[in-house]
């Protein structure tokens, strides 16, 4: 987890709060790692989708491994920094915890954002170019029959119709019912990287891919049914380099309602498909990765399993060891006549023991490792009821000893400014 390029939370699900932080969200977050673990799920993202993320950390509880895109996260500076996040849930004893694996998405967020942005723009253009060009380009072709160059007819129509032409960001192409190219704009010409002489009057489909060819017939079949849904094509430049463009079509027909050809807006995206192939190959790693996490999270889930079943093997051999081993011994030594203060430590011996293979010592001895040895023997006999004076006795140390010990205890317990009773406290540690 430690050596992980990706940052891993783990949340306790019933608080949200967190147990454990790797170096590498810490350093994504802004935050150093005794502070972050006294965060929970809540403090990490901002308010107006918290709806979301905890809908997703609950649903992380319930399945084997989730992934959820581009979740948001505040940084300790206030600064937002998006997230893909893989969770799985993992149940210790009676607590489910839920791990987070915390990938940065943020360069590919804004990549999103910004093709989004493209395609807006783009077809917000292709909407207001259209308009303003449709009811020209009708007239155009109308009076194609009258004069066979259309940039006469431009001109004679106004000069701001032909300026508003030649320098439109985007390509204009004009064709007739064949497929006969009559008017390209200037923006197409350099695009294609052909001249209007070299153009108008040839067939369109000399310019488009021999692969998309199939689609620019059976889109020539929908233009005369009056179809004008936006496609991809691809057309193929003077220097044999290919281009993948938006074309923006719309159909024109005569007053009996014959079909004589259409106008198109074509929009070079090239740029924005080459963004995607990257999106989409970054999308595919990131996939890879996150079956591979899935596949080192089962490996670990095996593990952990393998620990506890380990663990719970050997309690019961010393448990087994002990009452086969000692206590027959400490039952005889009983018997042999000892004083008092002998019998006394024997019983000590027998408590101790006990408590040894019980979850009281064991938690003193890594919940609150700061105990020494002497506290962890003066807890044990507290919460066996001895009293201040016995525990000295039975020890051989002074009673103020005992006492500087029992403080010591109470504030390492957080009991210091509290009036509960130690050895009530001492007998609720399981």
């Amino acid at each position: 987890y430690e050596n992980s390029s990706d940052g891993i939370l783990i949340a306790e699900l019933k608080s949200k709060r967190f147990k454990y932080a790797n170096s590498a969200i810490c350093r994504m977050l802004g935050y150093p790692m005794d502070e972050l673990l006294t965060l929970s799920v809540d403090d990490i993202h901002p308010k107006r989708s918290l709806n979301r993320v905890l809908s997703e950390f609950t649903a992380m509880a319930k399945e084997k491994g989730r992934l959820a895109k581009n979740i948001i996260c505040i940084r300790k500076d206030g600064s937002q920094v998006y997230a893909d996040v893989f969770g799985t849930a993992k149940k210790v004893g009676t607590h489910t915890y839920v791990l987070g694996v915390f990938r940065d998405a943020s360069d590919r967020k804004q990549m999103e954002d910004k093709l989004q942005q493209i395609r807006d723009e783009a077809e917000k253009k292709v909407m207001d170019q259209t308009e303003a060009l449709e009811k020209r380009i009708r007239r155009l072709l109308k009076d194609r029959t009258k004069d066979s160059r259309p940039d006469r007819v431009l001109l004679g129509d106004g000069d701001k119709y032909r300026i508003l032409i030649e320098t439109m960001n985007e390509g204009l192409c004009i064709v007739d019912e064949d497929r006969i190219i009559t008017f390209v704009n200037a923006t197409f010409c350099r695009m294609l990287g052909y001249s209007s002489q070299e153009t108008v009057g040839s067939l369109l489909d000399n310019y488009v891919s021999q692969s998309d060819r199939k689609i620019l017939m059976e889109q020539h079949a929908r233009r005369v049914q009056g179809g004008q849904v936006p496609y991809e094509l691809t057309f193929v430049k003077s220097n044999g380099e290919e281009i993948i463009t938006l074309i923006s079509p719309k159909p024109v027909f005569d007053e009996t309602k014959t079909y004589k050809g259409a106008f198109a807006v074509v929009t070079d995206i090239s740029e924005l498909k080459r963004k995607e192939k990257i999106l989409a190959e970054r999308e595919e790693e990131l996939s890879a990765k996150t079956r591979n996490l899935e596949e080192l999270n089962n490996a670990l889930k095996a593990l952990l399993q393998r620990r506890d079943e380990d663990r719970v093997e050997m309690e019961e051999k010393v448990i087994l060891n002990v009452r086969r081993l000692i206590v027959p011994y400490l039952e005889k030594l009983k018997e042999t006549g000892m004083n008092s203060r002998q019998l006394a430590f024997v019983r000590i011996l027998e408590e101790s023991l006990a408590d040894i293979i019980s979850p009281f010592s064991r938690t003193l001895s890594t919940k609150f490792v700061s105990f020494t040895g002497s506290e962890v023997k003066i807890a044990n006999l507290i919460r066996q009821g001895k009293r201040t004076k016995e525990i000295a006795r039975l020890l051989g140390i002074s009673k103020r000893t005992v006492e500087a010990h029992r403080d010591h205890i109470r504030t390492k317990l957080g009991l210091k400014t509290s009036k509960g009773n130690l050895r009530t406290h001492l007998m609720s540690i399981q």
